[in-house]
């Protein structure tokens, strides 16, 4: 099962499933090495294997690429920023404050401002007059989460 920060939680020893590893009742922890595809992930957790010279390098690279994808959400039609604001609130809605990190939130209100100023843009500069209700009822919701977030 995946949890909101995107963590996957493999449930041992449950009755139904067809792999049983007996646990006596007792909840285990079981570390599974998901290889070099998975290395952002334990960067941005703290517990990447890599020298620091590597580390140091490989967060550069992601704060590049976190900064792409934050220039990418600049070129967003109306549409798009509506879809992923609605995705951020279901997101939210669904989860309780206190199960997510204080990382995620932060990424989370970082890409939520982004997409409200876009929302905000799109208004300003009448790029998509029929979308008018839309995105001000977005702009909403976006302000409120990041309300939420905090």
């Amino acid at each position: 099962e995946h949890d909101p920060e995107g963590n996957v939680h493999y449930l041992f020893g449950h009755v139904a499933s067809k792999l049983s590893i007996p646990t006596n009742g007792e909840e285990i922890e079981l570390f599974i090495n998901y290889g070099p595809i998975y290395e952002n992930v334990r960067l941005r957790k703290g517990y990447s294997e890599l020298s620091a010279e590597e580390k140091e390098t490989k967060l550069k690279e992601l704060k590049k690429e976190d900064e792409s994808y934050m220039e990418e959400v600049d070129s967003f039609s109306g549409e798009n920023v509506v879809d992923c604001i609605r995705f951020f609130v279901d997101l939210f809605l669904s989860e309780k404050k206190s199960r997510l990190s204080e990382m995620v939130r932060q990424r989370a209100a970082v890409i939520i401002s982004r997409l409200r100023e876009r929302a905000q843009d799109i208004l300003i500069f009448k790029e998509e007059p029929t979308m008018i209700d839309s995105i001000n009822d977005s702009i909403a919701r976006a302000e409120q989460l990041l309300k939420d977030l905090k």
